[in-house]
């Protein structure tokens, strides 16, 4: 039986001190707009805030909260702090989900009430947008209009899914765009149904809007709604969300930063504070502590502050910073083989100063892997592996991904934290309680060491690729692909599942055929050892000891006379995830594919006067 404090006597969790406008957000009972910059500590808030709602029952018992993030590690991570600050028992009345999630949950569950004419066959698959304009050919689409492919893609997508179902016989390009769902939600001539998230949530909306029962169910069950990064939510999640919970009684917590809006070209709504706070009455806390950069950068945080027109200037450092702690430089370089070599034995010093491989981030705004590939092989040179993260973030957060791997290390070696983090997986996919069922879970226990044999042995003899898929197989078969779909929502329908692990057998084997050892292997893949190359958007959320951005130049930021509050953003998040030290680059010759080598810095010259008039950028060319 759960004992509940009074909302009076509640304190936070784990003896953590949170400032006054995050003490008041996390007790507050009305909807919440909370204004959190990066390093804020917008995750603990929203976990503090659960752990109030759930432990002082002001979430009445059965009610839930459902919070709502982007990023699937933002979303299990969020979940974990939140068992972890009130235990298993209030826990599973926090439900984590991202927008992706949440809308397809809703679909599948209640997909036989969802109108008959847009209706999707159940194994559907999950749709790449870039495909779309497939199904618009099928229909009868001619390009006469002559768009680039690139352009294409855009201009179809956003006919399918601009408008709320169903589809008005008034809109533009009406007949044919009901003919491509058609398609996409049946299939036809070879193809099979397929779905786009976006498709997916203008399909949730439409089902919640036809369903009022659905609708009181929901409000009924979340009796309050968290919405993580809201800056960068999009029209459609917009109108979901409004659709689900717009006057109702549920309480909503809203947690952005309008600094950090890096997403307007995939949809973001640029109203979206300006909207929530007029249809939804919400209240503005703005939390006023920066708990990851160290002062100096903080200050050119602020002057960036002046760029974006944002007259809030009041963020402070952690008290765990002494006053002259942070290092900004700004390097010029002659090319990028300079810049190569300089930088790599840089990160040798750094490396060398007791600073791991996997805290030193290689940031750029685009084409990583050609921004990246000198200072890949300088670094190469020296004995340093780095690598572009793209498919190996996506990857690693799949628990498909992490049940191989783990499983492969525990028949290798002894790990706690893999071991406990399986079996608990397992004892959920099997239907098991701890404290009800502890007969079973024992024999289960017994059952995974036995594997784990059998699977020590098949790895001696693996002898190819092919080999090497059969055993992944086997490790999903052992923990079970059907237990794995009801668990986890995006395994659900179609073959995602197969094809996840079919994406992450080449990059696993290519790891093992380098090293020859499984170890090894399994901990490159997981990068521990390597410097991560990665895009600004890949960066969102992300930390780093240090920062290390390349290519500080109008070619990077090609479109930035058009989108200049976004590509400004864009900055600001680049620079925000250092914790200690970021260097900014620039070279005079830069080789970027068919593009000529020549490089300026005239149409981005307001960075490097932020940097420069920030009185703290330590400025050299070399």
């Amino acid at each position: 039986m759960v004992e509940f404090t009074k909302p009076e006597n509640w304190i936070p969790a784990d003896g953590i001190i949170l400032e006054n406008n995050a003490q008041s957000a996390v007790k507050s009972n009305h909807n919440l707009l909370i204004i959190a910059g990066p390093g804020a500590g917008k995750t603990e808030l929203l976990a503090q805030r659960a752990c109030f709602l759930l432990q002082s029952n002001t979430c009445r018992n059965p009610r839930k909260i459902l919070a709502i993030s982007f990023k699937k590690d933002a979303a299990e991570n969020l979940a974990e702090r939140v068992e972890k600050r009130c235990g298993k028992d209030l826990a599973h009345r926090f439900v984590s989900k991202t927008y992706d999630a949440f809308a397809k949950n809703l679909i599948d569950r209640f997909i036989q009430a969802i109108p008959e004419d847009y209706r999707p066959y159940e194994q559907y698959e999950i749709e790449d947008p870039k495909n779309v304009k497939q199904a618009f050919f099928l229909a009868g689409y001619s390009n006469t209009r002559g768009y680039r492919l690139s352009q294409l893609d855009k201009v179809l997508n956003d006919w399918l899914i601009n408008e709320r179902l169903p589809i008005r016989s008034s809109e533009p390009n009406a007949n044919l765009v009901k003919m491509v769902w058609g398609i996409m939600l049946r299939g036809t001539n070879g193809r099979g149904p397929g779905l786009t998230f976006q498709m997916i949530s203008r399909l949730a909306e439409f089902l919640i809007r036809e369903n009022p029962i659905i609708k009181e169910s929901l409000r009924q069950t979340y009796s309050h709604v968290f919405l993580d990064e809201f800056q960068d939510t999009t029209s459609i999640q917009y109108e979901l969300f409004k659709t689900c919970f717009y006057d109702s009684l549920s309480m909503i917590t809203a947690v952005g930063d309008n600094k950090q809006r890096i997403m307007v070209w995939a949809g973001a709504q640029k109203t979206i504070f300006e909207d929530f706070k007029s249809e939804f009455d919400a209240q503005v806390q703005t939390l006023l502590m920066n708990h990851r950069s160290a002062p100096r950068l903080i200050q050119i945080q602020k002057q960036l502050y002046e760029a974006l027109n944002d007259s809030y200037n009041e963020i402070t450092p952690s008290n765990k910073w002494n006053s002259d702690d942070g290092i900004a430089d700004l390097w010029s370089f002659k090319n990028s083989q300079q810049e190569a070599e300089i930088l790599s034995n840089e990160i040798a010093r750094i490396l060398n100063s007791s600073i791991k491989a996997n805290e030193i981030c290689i940031i750029v705004k685009q084409l990583p892997d050609d921004y990246s590939k000198p200072l890949i092989d300088s670094l190469r040179l020296l004995d340093i592996k780095a690598r572009n993260e793209g498919t190996h973030m996506d990857l690693l957060k799949e628990v498909c991904v992490r049940l191989c791997i783990d499983s492969i290390r525990l028949a290798l070696s002894k790990s706690s934290d893999a071991w406990i983090c399986v079996l608990q997986i397992l004892t959920n996919l099997r239907g098991y309680n701890e404290s009800t069922d502890p007969k079973n879970i024992f024999l289960l226990q017994k059952e995974f060491k036995s594997f784990l044999s059998n699977l020590k042995m098949k790895l001696q003899v693996v002898k190819g690729e092919n080999d090497f898929l059969k055993l992944l197989r086997d490790v999903i078969r052992f923990f079970g692909a059907k237990q794995l779909r009801l668990a986890f929502p995006q395994y659900t329908r179609g073959s995602y599942l197969s094809n996840t692990i079919d994406k992450l057998c080449p990059l696993l084997w290519d790891e093992y055929l380098e090293t020859k050892d499984w170890l090894k292997s399994i901990n490159n893949f997981e990068g521990s050892d390597s410097v991560p190359i990665m895009t600004i958007h890949k960066s969102k959320g992300l930390e780093y000891d240090t920062v290390i951005f390349i290519g500080l130049e109008d070619s990077a930021f090609w479109n930035y006379q058009n989108e200049i509050e976004e590509n400004t953003c864009a900055f600001f998040v680049a620079l925000s995830r250092a914790k200690r030290r970021v260097i900014f680059t620039y070279c005079d010759n830069r080789p970027i594919g068919e593009k000529a080598p020549k490089q300026s810095n005239l149409k981005i010259s307001k960075f490097y006067e932020v940097l420069r008039e920030s009185g703290v950028t330590n400025e050299i060319v070399y």
